[in-house]
């Protein structure tokens, strides 16, 4: 037995999936969905509600056809022809009518449950469930993206004084143009 909170939680996994009552067994969307059991037993009582009113439908039917042949079976008495004389007519009245020619009718053969193969009737359901969309993914938060380093900011700016550069090691003279970066120092130019 389905407690509330379950029930609760069975129908808005329903509710978010357009295909629940088209259950597939081959389809890869039903192979993993939760609810999938549930879906299978509402398609079953589907698939029986549809073959029982189909049922009843064709009794309804056979029923009508064989009403209608009963009632084209029967006979309306004859009217009395205006030229007949009056002893034409006390004689007729109490002679028994002829029977009416016999009409075959055409009998319904019997619907039986066997000859509905339920596959083939719902065969444009399954077909169905096979083309509904997988319902969306939920979006999964993405992982933080390491931040890349900044190169370094370069100032141009003329040595003060004679300085060594921090990348070749050589002489930067006093005066010359020459890249500071903070932290490191100064360096040619040219060196990179």
């Amino acid at each position: 037995m389905i407690d509330q909170a379950d029930q609760y939680i069975l129908g808005l996994a329903v509710a978010a999936s357009p295909c629940f009552g088209y259950h597939d067994s081959e389809h890869g969307v039903c192979v993993t969905c939760p609810v999938a059991s549930q879906c299978e037993v509402v398609r079953v009582q589907r698939t029986k509600a549809i073959a029982a009113g189909l049922l009843a439908k064709a009794a309804a039917k056979a029923a009508a056809k064989e009403a209608a042949a009963k009632a084209a079976a029967t006979v309306a008495p004859k009217v009395p022809d205006n030229n007949l004389s009056l002893d034409e007519i006390l004689g007729s009245m109490g002679a028994t009518p002829a029977p009416a020619p016999a009409t075959p009718a055409t009998k319904m053969p019997a619907i039986q449950e066997e000859e509905f193969d339920l596959d083939d009737l719902f065969h444009s359901i399954t077909d169905i469930s096979k083309e509904v969309a997988p319902a969306p993914q939920p979006e999964l938060p993405q992982p933080p993206q390491p931040e890349l380093p900044q190169p370094p900011r370069v100032v141009i700016m003329k040595a003060v004084v004679d300085s060594v550069c921090f990348v070749c090691g050589g002489r930067i003279v006093a005066g010359n143009d020459s890249g500071f970066i903070p932290g490191k120092g100064l360096r040619h130019m040219t060196c990179g």
